[in-house]
């Protein structure tokens, strides 16, 4: 398994609710990532460190087998920010505890620019209530404008498995107190190359538009 499967760093390998409960050391199936870890990332994603819930492979003398990346033993999720109209810049971000506010690191992200029309901000992030996300462009004034699209989670994941939650400050939006996995999508356009067109703008979370209607998965005992 190689988790740099692209010119962006990789993606993000986690495993089910059930399969991370049962991978304890004591189960006879192999989950892949050693007991009690659950999740697996890119080595670019170093501010996971901070957080204590996370390893790098190294650290533990896992490097070669996971090729120098992150182990977490929380769930990991995706959050993404498609902007619009950038050549550069950087998405400022500060990680903290959500009962006291309590900092725990602040970094830059750097803008992902594939196309004029094909660009954006990616993290990935521990979902949950134990940690706050407060996001904002790194340009002196910044605001998030009100029609970049802000893309927390999966909605067939919040299908099968339940939504998750963020605790998310975007300045410029209002994302509420708690931002949910299975929010607006309306952006999403399938005869786009870029699954966006000119209606997108506008959407998904931090949107005053209502979340996606859930549907319910069948379970293959077989």
């Amino acid at each position: 398994f190689n988790r740099e499967n692209n010119q962006n760093n990789g993606g993000i390998f986690s495993l089910s609710p059930e399969d991370a409960e049962l991978n304890n050391g004591n189960s006879e199936r192999n989950y892949f990532l050693p007991a009690g870890y659950r999740s697996l990332v890119s080595s670019r994603f170093s501010y996971l460190l901070s957080t204590g819930k996370c390893d790098s492979s190294v650290s533990l003398s896992l490097g070669n087998r996971y090729e120098n990346g992150i182990l977490c033993k929380s769930p990991l999720q995706v959050l993404k920010i498609f902007t619009k109209g950038l050549f550069l810049g950087q998405l400022r971000v500060n990680i903290s505890l959500a009962a006291s506010g309590t900092s725990i690191t602040s970094f830059s992200v750097p803008l992902q620019y594939t196309t004029y029309e094909k660009q954006g901000f990616v993290l990935a992030i521990i979902p949950g209530s134990t940690f706050r996300y407060s996001l904002r462009l790194d340009d002196g004034q910044g605001d998030i404008p009100d029609d970049w699209i802000i893309d927390f989670g999966d909605i067939t994941q919040s299908n099968r498995w339940g939504a998750e939650e963020l605790r998310l400050e975007v300045q410029g939006r209002n994302c509420g107190n708690v931002v949910r996995s299975n929010h607006d999508r309306r952006f999403v356009a399938a005869n786009s190359e870029n699954l966006l067109d000119q209606m997108s703008w506008g959407h998904g979370a931090c949107t005053s538009f209502p979340p996606m209607p859930m549907s319910s998965c069948i379970i293959d005992s077989e």
